[in-house]
């Protein structure tokens, strides 16, 4: 357990959170694993994503993608009954979000978008497409909003959309945000009114930036920030307003930042969680996290998981590498977080004795005190 502030000072930890238990692997024969994503909204009710491809193959067409309900204790569960209606649902690259008791599928070809809604215990799917604004459309996330409603949140040509789509799968809006050039939409957070604050990529005065901006419930613009970098995630900060973190590249290496944001996006604190980096850096915030706020990113090819209130950061968690030889993290899925229990799914890329590489889906469940 670390207990240090992000100057690397002892502090007085208001927050730890420790491993219940080994990581558990996804690893099945000839195939490499990715864990793509993780939805839900308690560890009692998680599912994660898994893209298996062929050894030798990963990145290639020959994808499968599978849901798998996570038990109290971070076990995979198979679902056979989701599979047949998963399989018909990809029709590009997928997201997903859980609606209830039911798992809701995104996926964009040219400028349509293909909703699925599967009954996740009996299999049953419902489907619907929209049209989305520009050409060659990408949906980055789905976001549940209370009643049912959901947003997807995406890009197409040169700007960043959002639409808002109804139980029925019917568009009940869609927007282009024409203030960011070259930009999409990565996160969002809907507040209980139907207003929401969203963020993502773009490029502003010739520089690659992050944005985060306000919005009514209707997908109006109110306030926006812009800040250097390349991707980001937002989510309620306990302490009042949003935390946002992010990525920014200095010196051609990669920081992760977190930033406390006012209700309307002034800036109040910031802190630079992790450095060094070479690539892009993984990074996610939980959802929903209760009375603290749960970031996962990379550091030192590594995933770390912190938590905290406000400007109040307490570094918490770093998993032990479990490949005999040599391992390095892939990418990181949102931690789902319920009371004092975090499940964190993360890929990590290993070299065994023989030198034979291969993408392993973990998940590790932690007790937060």
């Amino acid at each position: 357990m670390i207990r240090t502030n992000v100057a690397g000072v002892v502090a007085a930890a208001t927050i730890s959170l420790c491993a219940m238990a080994a990581p558990t692997e996804v690893v099945r024969g000839e195939r490499e694993f990715e864990i793509t994503e993780a939805i839900g909204t308690s560890p009692q009710n998680a599912w994660v994503v898994i893209a298996s491809r062929r050894k030798g193959n990963f990145g290639g067409p020959e994808q499968t993608l599978e849901l798998r309900k996570l038990d109290s204790k971070g076990t995979l569960r198979t679902a056979p009954a989701l599979q047949p209606a998963l399989a018909e649902a990809q029709t590009g690259e997928t997201v997903f979000a859980l609606a209830g008791e039911a798992v809701v599928a995104a996926a964009a070809k040219r400028n349509v978008v293909t909703l699925t809604r599967i009954d996740a215990a009996r299999g049953n799917a419902a489907r619907n497409t929209i049209q989305t604004p520009g050409r060659n459309a990408h949906v980055s996330a789905i976001v549940p909003i209370q009643g049912a409603d959901l947003l997807l949140l995406g890009r197409g040509g040169r700007y960043a959309w959002i639409a808002r789509v109804g139980n029925d799968l019917q568009a009940q809006w869609t927007k282009s945000i024409q203030e960011f050039p070259a930009a999409f939409t990565s996160d969002a957070v809907v507040l209980p009114d139907g207003s929401f604050v969203a963020c993502g990529g773009a490029i502003v005065d010739g520089r690659k930036s992050v944005w985060a901006a306000t919005f009514d419930a209707n997908g109006a613009v109110k306030e926006q920030i812009a800040t250097a970098g390349t991707d980001a995630r937002i989510a309620i900060d306990p302490a009042g307003g949003y935390v946002l973190l992010h990525d920014a590249e200095e010196g051609g290496t990669y920081d992760v930042w977190l930033r406390g944001l006012s209700p309307t996006l002034a800036v109040r604190w910031s802190r630079r969680l992790s450095t060094g980096s070479k690539m892009n850096p993984s990074m996610e915030l939980a959802k929903n996290a209760g009375d603290v706020w749960v970031a996962a990113f990379e550091s030192e090819a590594r995933v770390s998981i912190a938590a905290g209130r406000g400007n109040d950061v307490t570094w918490t968690h770093t998993p032990s590498a479990l490949s005999k030889t040599w391992e390095a993290l892939w990418s990181i899925a949102r931690p789902i977080v319920s009371g004092s229990t975090v499940i964190l799914p993360y890929t990590v890329v290993t070299v065994d004795e023989r030198g034979e590489q291969r993408q392993v889906g973990r998940v590790d469940t932690l007790s937060m005190r």
